[in-house]
């Protein structure tokens, strides 16, 4: 029977009847019965059991795709530069301020301002360093769709939230401190000119 062509139930024991059918797609090209609507396809929702619906090459922009953690390979080179660049001004920034003689309260207040400033960009760019090399070993290894779910519970990209997030809000917390205490510096001096 012609009804029974792409009815959702396999008839022929070959599943032949349930092969090809229009407007689908096979999670596993083995089986029949492992299928989503078409445009389940690439909505960011895997729906097939292995995630095949959102492993198709994907396109998601420039930046990101289901085969790549950054999909342009400008961006990683990019990326990387900078991060090499940001550990490495980091670095001499916080040698030079340890060394930088400190005889007054002020000069070491602005010292443990600035070596907490540069130690938090120094963790960014440890962190922009360590997506670009992960991404380049995701490029390596295959289809980034398939090990996405591994990847984003991983101890590794736990790890990599917590260095990301300390840098961020270390950065922040710093530059609220210096604020606090530029505020209470000038207030200060507003009360000692008052009280003359």
């Amino acid at each position: 029977h012609l009804t029974a062509v792409c009815d959702g139930k396999v008839d022929c024991q070959s599943g032949e009847d349930e092969i090809g059918c229009p407007g689908r797609f096979y999670c596993n090209p083995n089986e029949t019965t492992d299928w989503v609507a078409q445009d389940k396809v690439c909505d960011h929702v895997k729906d097939c059991t292995n995630g095949a619906d959102e492993c198709v090459t994907c396109s998601f922009g420039s930046l990101s795709s289901s085969d790549f953690l950054i999909k342009s390979k400008f961006v990683v080179v990019l990326t990387g530069l900078f991060a090499v660049l940001i550990i490495v001004m980091n670095l001499s920034q916080i040698r030079k301020c340890c060394l930088m003689e400190c005889t007054t309260n002020t000069k070491q207040t602005e010292r443990f301002f600035l070596v907490n400033l540069f130690v938090h960009d120094f963790l960014m760019g440890l962190y922009l360093l360590s997506i670009v090399f992960t991404a380049i070993a995701i490029r390596l290894k295959g289809n980034y769709c398939y090990v996405e779910q591994a990847w984003r519970s991983s101890w590794v990209c736990s790890a990599f939230g917590v260095v990301f997030s300390s840098s961020a809000h270390g950065s922040l917390l710093t530059i609220a401190l210096m604020s606090i205490t530029r505020f209470r510096a000038c207030r200060r001096v507003t009360i000692h000119f008052r009280k003359r």
